[in-house]
């Protein structure tokens, strides 16, 4: 147990680290931190159409999704605290991850999860249709951030699941996070309604506005009919 909360402290700061070299001291000390009291989310959700995006890339970018060779690279770049072991049940329970690889270099990757999943952050599980997918952990290595990667590989990634049977896509992006809802924005992303919590002495108090249903009994729904 204590070198399970190490491992996710050590990954608390590396995200917090991560956060302050991309978006700077004054984001990171008057949005990130205040919001660290007031967590909200943004979630965002689009029907995903089989259209091929007329869309390049500055640099060229591989793409592909990771069998399990990959991971130990993915697990190396990742800021959270999930092993190798761990990643590697995703895939064999169905999930997938996205990646993108310059030359040899993995440089971007993103999970897509395919199937109903436990959100720590919200300390709620995300209840998924079969035919929908969600999207979180997404990252691009510093130096090629702002590049255009991100935004090359989720047109392409739309198109790659669309092909695999999935309508719907939906995110969640964290409020004080402006550059990612703009992002949002320019895929014509819907926002359909926010949750999060308020960190207080005796505990949380949980707000859900929007679409976002909690049921009370741990699980929440995003509520957009296809």
């Amino acid at each position: 147990m204590r070198l399970l909360r190490t491992a996710r402290l050590r990954s608390k700061i590396r995200i917090g680290l991560d956060i302050r070299r991309q978006f700077g001291g004054k984001i990171f000390f008057g949005r990130v931190l205040p919001w660290l009291l007031c967590r909200r989310y943004y979630f965002y959700s689009q029907a995903i159409h089989p259209t091929k995006p007329a869309v390049s890339c500055s640099y060229p970018v591989m793409v592909k999704f990771a069998d399990e060779d990959d991971l130990a690279l993915v697990a190396a770049l990742s800021p959270g605290d999930a092993t190798i072991s761990q990643l590697k049940k995703r895939l064999r329970d169905g999930h997938l991850c996205f990646t993108g690889w310059v030359k040899d270099r993995l440089v971007h990757f993103r999970w897509i999860f395919t199937w109903s999943l436990y959100l720590p952050y919200l300390h709620r599980t995300l209840l998924l249709s079969s035919s929908e997918v969600y999207v979180d952990e997404a990252y691009t290595i510093p130096e090629l951030r702002g590049r255009g990667i991100a935004t090359y590989m989720g047109h392409i990634l739309r198109l790659a699941l669309s092909e695999r049977g999935f309508k719907r896509y939906s995110c969640a992006v964290a409020s004080w996070n402006k550059a990612q809802q703009k992002l949002a924005d320019k895929f014509g992303m819907e926002k359909v309604g926010e949750g999060g919590f308020i960190n207080l002495l005796l505990g949380k108090r949980f707000i859900w506005k929007g679409r976002v249903k909690d049921y009370g009994d741990g699980r929440i729904d995003i509520c957009v009919p296809d």
